[in-house]
């Protein structure tokens, strides 16, 4: 029986990992991002998405929306999400955030299971390990070791072989965690510590790890880290 993890489990994570900004905000490298982790690379990309006139629902111009696009990329980068809403008057509604998100998901989890095609059958922490890199990687051409411990469904090796350079250093405990939570499984499926997706809530990891003051976008946008070319 596949493991199925939830999309509640997915935005519970993800939202952690890249934060949830329903305005625009400049990522570490400068990319105008919005949503969970949604790039928008060029203002017509900006205008493409369905932005509302904050605190009503009225829909915003073509114009306006480029405008504030131009605004915030003129900004420093790398400051949290939150800094950025003084250079703003539109929000993408929270449906669109979800609905963003769910395409970039459904596009990358189509990609792990044409690699992988027992991937529904990874434990439920390898499955969500493996989505968090290539939703930061695009795929794992420089990851050669963690794909060939993945096929061996090694995920104690897959767990020395995650670390990546961009994303911060609690994020990449957070998933190594994760793939040690598999190995967990494993060895024993019994196990309630790891039976779920983490030992700990998503929320606790990073309470652990006394981040709370971290830069959003630690991984930039989905499928591209910082200082690499997308899929």
């Amino acid at each position: 029986m596949a493991n199925v993890l939830t999309i509640e489990e997915k935005l519970e994570w993800f939202s952690t990992q890249e934060g949830n900004s329903q305005h625009m905000y400049l990522d570490t490298v400068g990319v105008v991002t919005v949503g969970i982790g949604t790039a928008l690379f060029s203002a017509s990309e900006a205008s493409a998405l369905a932005f509302v006139k904050r605190g009503t629902n009225d829909k915003s111009d073509k114009a306006t929306i480029e405008a504030e696009w131009a605004d915030v990329k003129k900004q420093a980068p790398g400051k949290p999400a939150s800094s950025y809403k003084q250079y703003t008057k539109l929000d993408l509604p929270a449906e669109e955030v979800t609905r963003k998100f769910r395409e970039h998901i459904a596009t990358f989890e189509d990609k792990l299971r044409a690699k992988w095609l027992s991937y529904s059958d990874f434990p439920k922490p390898a499955q969500l390990g493996l989505l968090d890199m290539i939703y930061n990687l695009g795929s794992f051409a420089d990851f050669g070791k963690l794909a060939a411990a993945v096929d061996k469904q090694d995920w104690t090796e897959a767990a020395k072989q995650c670390h990546r350079r961009g994303p911060s250093e609690s994020r990449n405990r957070a998933t190594k965690e994760l793939f040690e939570n598999a190995a967990k499984l494993a060895a024993n499926p019994t196990d309630g510590g790891a039976s779920g997706v983490l030992v700990k809530k998503v929320g606790q990891v990073y309470a652990d790890m006394a981040e709370a003051t971290k830069p959003v976008a630690g991984g930039s946008a989905p499928g591209i880290l910082p200082g690499t070319k997308g899929p």
